[in-house]
């Protein structure tokens, strides 16, 4: 028996993407998706009210706490000015000619 549903949010099933508010059938309850609801027919399982509705949009995330990537400023500095100088043993070039 096909059991009838309605798409309430974009959706992937039987190989298709489902659009917002098209109708569909499923071969059993267990396919309901949280993105589904029932025409017809309520669901057996212990699904509740809040599952069948869709999750919010956006949500609050929390930045790790952390030093981050950069630890040693001074020390990088002095990379970058080895590198931009053509470091020990390099070419004479200037900075200027680099472009």
């Amino acid at each position: 028996m096909a059991l009838r549903v309605k798409a309430i949010r974009v959706g992937y099933f039987d190989h298709l993407r489902r659009r917002e508010n098209s109708v569909f059938e499923i071969d059993v309850e267990s396919q309901l998706g949280s993105w589904m609801q029932p025409i017809g027919w309520k669901p057996k399982g212990g699904r509740s009210k809040a599952q069948m509705e869709p999750p919010p949009i956006a949500m609050p995330i929390k930045a790790p706490k952390g030093r981050g990537n950069i630890t040693d400023i001074p020390k990088l500095n002095s990379l970058g000015e080895e590198i931009s100088s053509g470091g020990e043993g390099g070419d004479s070039e200037s900075s200027d000619d680099v472009i």
